[in-house]
């Protein structure tokens, strides 16, 4: 669904009492922050994807700092998952998004039902990437964040954030490449 310019205007009717404002905004981004979730393996997909709009709806005036709605809410949601990844694996005190993956920290192949061979192996090399190089992915391919609004998602220069895309592409064509048949 494509992004439009009265999500902002959505967001504060939502929190100056505007139910339908709210259920528009929701209908909207669940399904994108669903997908989001469920990528790094959580199962309590639901509570996330309500604490990342009560967030939304509570730090509402921090929009202005950002480009866009979209931006903005995706943004908490990198928040959450880091969050409730910090919590889940609090044994792993080395946690750093940066270098651990979904994987490293809880392998879950039965989640990964993909009736596409092709796709659950591409599937399972993004969730082999580092937490933070899958979300620059993923805000970026399936979210469709430019590589500006990337850098303000993720409160880094833009820079660093094209040498993270190109750091995961390279490492997820590797392993495709390493799955390959020979012949």
């Amino acid at each position: 669904m494509p992004r439009t310019q009265d999500d902002a205007a959505l967001l504060r009717d939502w929190a100056g009492g505007s139910q339908g404002a709210g259920e528009v905004l929701f209908k909207r981004y669940v399904q994108r922050l669903a997908r989001f979730f469920r990528a790094k393996g959580f199962v309590d997909i639901d509570d996330l994807v309500q604490t990342t709009f009560l967030s939304c709806l509570e730090g509402r005036a921090r929009l202005q700092e950002h480009s866009s709605f979209h931006v903005f809410l995706f943004a908490i949601a990198r928040h959450k998952a880091l969050d409730a990844l910090r919590a889940r694996y609090q044994r792993h005190r080395d946690f750093d998004p940066l270098e651990r993956s979904v994987a490293d920290l809880e392998p879950s192949p039965s989640q990964l039902v993909i009736a596409d061979l092709q796709r659950q192996q591409l599937h399972q090399e993004l969730r082999r990437l580092p937490v933070d190089l899958q979300i620059a992915v993923e805000l970026h391919y399936w979210e469709g964040l430019s590589g500006s609004e990337l850098a303000e998602a993720l409160d880094l220069p833009l820079g660093t954030v094209k040498t993270r895309l190109r750091r995961a592409k390279q490492e997820v064509e590797r392993a495709l490449q390493r799955m390959q048949p020979t012949n």
